[in-house]
């Protein structure tokens, strides 16, 4: 039954309880901030007026831009569960004080101050939220966990909805600002207990270490702006978010002033906007369940993303034509329901057809520029049309908007396509060693296209020109990627490292030790590994000093330099009890021990007696770990393991091959030397056989790497048909490059034209009775399919 509903929700092995500990989390947020915005709406609106709102969008809108700046500068530089400490303290402080002042003092001015604590508190959280699951699961994991995750948050929000309900006249407004302090007291809980059983979060590296963190932030504004005026798309994009901010926040006025009419006590208005959120989240969440996707995927994105512009322009129309209840609750409905189960599900779709590397800056540009500038445009109108005191003139700017919405829309729609075509070609049309197989004495122009490769903006793109440039031009490849990598953040700057691992660096060793002392721990070691392969004097003695480094990567790197270069070490027994509480002390640790397994083979045999069962211990724990980066860590300290593996592992192993992930997949298939001798030809042939190209890859390496006649074995194969057809062409291309004689191939050819007959003479047979049933309609596709594989391997022979 309970796996029954796992596999309904997507959820896999060893999910289930990060996933609760994330439903129950944003459960506790969203009810917080359901009720914060409902008593700071109640408070505002009936204490001091619904008058002084469009006073409180220019306020809101500075605010706004101030916040951005400061949290895209601080944001992604602690772990994200530190972050939400941090603030859920504010908080507590900011939500207190104001109860606090609400019933010792007359102040009005404590109405405005709880509502901005809200609207921006708000826009954090909702930011927040998804920087912290991105810091906690892979790419995969919250593509498919966030829809379930976010209906947990709705349903939050509907709890909280429910509770101003029941407890506003209870309570009394004023005093559910000590509610709201509770549940975010429940998270700060929560919260610590998850990272004190579980550490930080898995997936976060600090960025390189600057001193101009506003500075950076207001250049990633800068090229966001500059993209956006290059970018047809991001033009049409900005100003849709411009129109559609100054129309939103028109009939967020519009329907606060009749609600405000309509209620006359502070708890009957509170209760009004608790019955409120609760409903509308019910209908938002239903159609996000039930109704997003489907038509998405039956009238298309598109079509989707003029959705909101028209039921938006129709509200508006509503209450122009009668400004009344029930046409204010046809635009709660819209900003409310209509707004997060289609709006915002097609705007995400339309910035992923974006390149990775502009997405953030985009991003950035719309929260602390386009946002906070509608905003000060909306609150301007209205706080000069509300003095004429009639709701048609400051509803016609608020429709006006809508319809440049509308427009700006369309626009979006059809800047989308060649934006995605341009992106997709940007991300598959990288160089490979086959474009780029011989450069030497090629021409200026083509230096220059390389050096344009290795200059863009994406990393990916940067890396894959980088690598032709390493092994074309090695002799000046070594500055030109260290002025490239000088501004990228540690896990991209990362990989460069790596490229340099074959060049020459002698003259560039200052460098990196200046690169080293504004990266994070782990590019510090990847460095200090860099230069110790090198043999720099300056960084065995500085490696050496970090055998007591409270970060495990570092203590794994003096170790390596201490057994390489043994004179400039202390005592092998101090080395030996590091190394060994590496192995003993957590999962942070355990990946760090991975690094020297090369190490392990060296030392004598009564250290690898101590050591080897601890890495056996160590690999069974982190294969079963639930998280898929761990995973593929393990694996990938498992192809350097050659000694003896325990049943865990093997079963590990086999688990991993099957899994639906290629890159677990990729990772498991180059292990494939340890597995039982019974089972590596099965193993081997489903992974040449596997749908992804790099798995595929990666079993013909790992023939190549356990058998030593690999070519005869692969003929064999082939001849045999042992393998899926997809596994004897994928073995068939790596020997193209070998020296066999053409009459190999040709036998090959002959041996597979004359199968192919075959087929053909059975697909015929079947044609001959067309009006069989579904069995023999599947059998004859199935021939097809074989058979056009088949001549394809002729073909290719």
């Amino acid at each position: 039954m309970k796996g029954g509903i796992e596999k309904r929700l997507l959820i896999h092995a060893g999910e289930r309880s990060s996933v609760l500990y994330f439903l129950f989390f944003f459960m506790l947020v969203s009810a917080g901030m359901a009720i914060g915005r409902g008593s700071a709406d109640a408070l505002f609106l009936k204490r001091l007026g619904i008058e002084y709102l469009p006073v409180m969008y220019i306020i809101q809108s500075f605010l706004l831009a101030a916040v951005s700046l400061v949290y895209t500068a601080f944001a992604d530089r602690i772990p994200a569960e530190r972050f939400f400490r941090n603030l859920f303290s504010v908080l507590i402080v900011l939500i207190l004080g104001s109860w606090f002042v609400i019933h010792t003092t007359d102040s009005s001015l404590i109405y405005p101050v709880y509502y901005l604590i809200y609207e921006v508190s708000s826009e954090l959280l909702l930011v927040h939220a998804a920087l912290y699951m991105n810091q906690n699961m892979t790419t995969l994991q919250a593509k498919r966990l966030a829809p379930l995750v976010y209906a947990g948050a709705q349903t939050g929000t509907i709890i909280g909805g429910l509770t101003l309900v029941i407890a506003a006249p209870v309570m009394g407004t004023q005093n559910l600002l000590l509610v709201w302090c509770g549940l975010l007291v429940a998270g700060s809980v929560v919260l610590y207990i998850r990272h004190k059983r579980h550490g930080a979060s898995t997936h976060f590296r600090a960025p390189r270490k600057t001193h101009r963190l506003l500075h950076d932030c207001m250049t990633q504004i800068e090229q966001g702006l500059k993209y956006t005026w290059s970018s047809s798309l991001l033009r049409a994009s900005s100003l849709t978010l411009f129109f559609m901010v100054i129309a939103f926040y028109v009939l967020c006025y519009s329907v606060n002033r009749v609600y405000t009419q309509t209620f006359e006590s502070e708890e009957s208005l509170t209760r009004f906007f608790g019955l409120l959120t609760a409903v509308t989240s019910m209908l938002a969440l239903f159609m996000q369940l039930f109704i997003t996707n489907r038509a998405i995927r039956h009238f298309g994105v598109r079509t989707i993303n003029l959705l909101f512009p028209w039921t938006t322009l129709a509200s508006l129309a509503a209450l122009t034509v009668s400004f009344t209840l029930p046409a204010a609750l046809v635009g709660s409905l819209n900003k409310d329901a209509f707004m997060p189960a289609f709006r915002n599900p097609v705007h995400s779709m339309f910035f992923n057809v974006l390149p990775d590397y502009m997405q953030g800056r985009i991003r950035a540009i719309s929260v602390a520029v386009v946002l906070p500038l509608a905003l000060l445009t909306g609150g301007l109108l209205l706080l000069l049309m509300q003095q004429l005191d009639n709701p048609v003139y400051f509803l016609v700017p608020g429709m006006l908007a809508a319809v440049l919405y509308l427009y700006s829309s369309k626009r979006m729609n059809k800047a989308y396509v060649s934006t995605l075509i341009s992106t997709l070609k940007e991300r598959l049309f990288l160089p490979n060693r086959q474009m780029y197989a011989d450069l030497n004495g090629c021409s200026d122009e083509d230096m220059k296209e390389i050096m344009r490769g290795v200059m863009h903006a994406d990393a990916e793109v940067s890396i894959a020109f980088a690598k032709v440039l390493a092994e074309s031009f090695p002799d000046s490849a070594t500055s030109i990627i260290l002025e490239r990598l000088a501004g990228e953040e540690s896990a991209a700057a990362d990989r460069y490292l790596k490229l340099l691992g074959t060049l020459d660096i002698s003259s560039h060793t200052t460098a990196l030790y200046k690169l080293a002392e504004n990266g994070d721990a782990h590019l510090q070691a990847s460095i200090l590994q860099l230069l110790l392969d090198y043999a720099d004097p300056d960084s065995i003695t500085q490696a050496i000093q970090l055998l007591s480094s409270d970060n495990p990567r570092l203590r794994a790197t003096a170790i390596h330099a201490a057994l390489r270069y043994p004179d400039a070490a202390p005592g092998a027994d101090n080395i030996l009890t590091v190394w060994q509480s590496l192995l003993q002390d957590n999962l942070t640790t355990q990946l760090a021990a991975l690094d020297l397994i090369p190490d392990l083979e060296a030392r004598p045999a009564g250290d690898r007696q101590l050591l080897e069962p601890a890495y056996r211990n160590a690999f069974a724990k982190l294969l079963d770990d639930p998280s898929e980066n761990t995973r593929i860590r393990a694996l990938r300290g498992l192809q350097k393991w050659n000694t003896d593996s325990s049943a865990d592992i093997h079963d590990a192993l086999l688990h991993s091959l099957a899994s639906e992930h290629p890159w677990v997949r990729e990772a498991a298939t180059r292990c494939l030397h340890l597995a039982r001798d019974e089972q590596t030809t099965t193993l081997l042939l489903q992974a040449i056989g596997d749908a992804n190209p790099r798995v595929r890859q990666a079993g013909i390496d790992s023939l190549k790497a356990t058998t030593e006649q690999h070519e005869v074995l692969a003929l064999d194969w082939i001849a045999d048909n042992q393998g899926s057809l997809r596994a004897q062409q994928a073995l068939l291309k790596s020997l193209l490059d070998s020296r066999l004689p053409k009459t190999v191939f040709a036998e090959i050819a002959r041996s597979k034209s004359e199968e192919a007959q075959l087929l053909g003479e059975a697909l015929s047979i079947m044609d001959m009775n067309p009006d069989g049933d579904n069995c023999h309609e599947l059998l004859r596709i199935t021939l097809r399919e074989q058979l056009d594989q088949t001549i394809d391997l002729a073909l290719l022979a």
